[in-house]
């Protein structure tokens, strides 16, 4: 019987699955809607879970495959009781309920994907935004990522909220005229900013719907908009004070340890993915507070970092050949014109 391991990445906005050999060759992906279950419920959650995992398993083909291990890293888990309902919905899908069954924040995923298991920061800027951060003494920490009621700065939830916002302000003449009064309302369907209330309060406007009027913000800027640009640079700003924040506390100073060495940090997440604009004004942020790091692209989107800890679970750990293997199976998924 084929042995293999599954590899969950539970995001807020998408939720993608790889099933891998032990050896790290690709036998399936899927990928299906949000499983992050404080906003779209467990219902929900363990539907587009579900789907996720068969899709994999309809693309390996292979009827006597035994998952050995899964590792689930999940938008919005926090505490031992969010690990325990994920937990509890992944042991009621048939295929793995017999496998052995992690589960951790999406952040713990996306730090062995974009490091390879090295020391360092990973930022996530996505729907939501959270930094994860691990250093040689084995201190692990969280900084963010308490959810788009709380937290969430720099997101794309948080641009979106801004720029509804601003067209409120901008409607009072408390700042001045800004192209994302069109731009928001078009996409809202209203013709007046009189019927934005109805519109977020009594059709209950999601904070998925609200994420995605963030490119919006990003056209804005790229025209010249003085708000947008202004709701952009104090994003990154909320960005690179989760980064600044871990990097203290793991005992990086400016971005380079007592031993003078350098903090390396992975940006993942689809805003700084899909803007070039973002991306580049959030790595001057950083660079202005962190001279001495060292930021730069993951070397495996986080889904494969879900695989590598769960073939960790299972007693392998990543060599060349494997790394090497995952890049392979994970480039397989982007020309087919999936962007992980």
């Amino acid at each position: 019987m084929a042995e293999a391991v599954l590899g969950i990445d539970g995001g807020a906005t998408r939720t993608r699955a790889v099933l891998i050999t032990e050896s790290g060759h690709l036998l399936g992906y899927g990928q299906s809607g949000p499983t992050n279950y404080d906003t779209v419920g467990i219902k929900n959650t363990t539907q587009h879970l579900t789907d996720a995992i068969n899709q994999t398993l309809h693309q390996a083909n292979s009827p006597t495959l035994d998952i050995k291990s899964v590792f689930l890293g999940m938008a919005g888990v926090v505490s031992q009781s969010d690990r325990n309902v994920i937990l509890e919905i992944a042991s009621g899908i048939p295929i793995i309920k017999d496998a052995d069954l992690q589960v951790d924040h999406d952040l713990r995923i996306a730090l062995p994907g974009g490091l390879i298991g090295a020391p360092g920061d990973v930022l996530i800027v996505g729907t939501g935004s959270s930094c994860y951060g691990e250093n040689r003494q084995g201190q692990k920490l969280r900084v963010g990522g308490w959810g788009h009621l709380l937290d969430d700065g720099g997101s794309s939830y948080y641009l979106g909220l801004q720029a509804l916002i601003s067209i409120i302000r901008a409607a009072d003449g408390r700042i001045p005229p800004t192209l994302l009064s069109k731009k928001v309302m078009q996409n809202l369907e209203i013709t007046d900013v009189e019927n934005i209330m109805w519109r977020v309060y009594h059709r209950s406007l999601q904070p998925i719907e609200i994420a995605a009027l963030a490119p919006l913000v990003i056209d804005a800027a790229e025209m010249g908009d003085t708000t947008s640009l202004k709701i952009i640079n104090n994003g990154v700003h909320e960005l690179a004070l989760l980064v600044l924040t871990a990097a203290s506390r793991l005992g990086y100073n400016s971005g380079e340890s007592a031993d003078h060495e350098k903090l390396r940090i992975a940006l993942t997440g689809g805003l700084v993915k899909a803007s070039r604009l973002y991306r580049e004004t959030l790595l001057s942020a950083i660079y202005e507070i962190l001279p001495a790091s060292q930021v730069q692209q993951p070397v495996l989107p986080p889904v494969f970092g879900a695989a590598l800890l769960a073939l960790n679970t299972s007693g392998i750990s990543a060599n060349l050949d494997l790394i090497e293997a995952l890049k392979e199976g994970a480039s397989l998924i982007a020309s087919s014109g999936d962007s992980l």
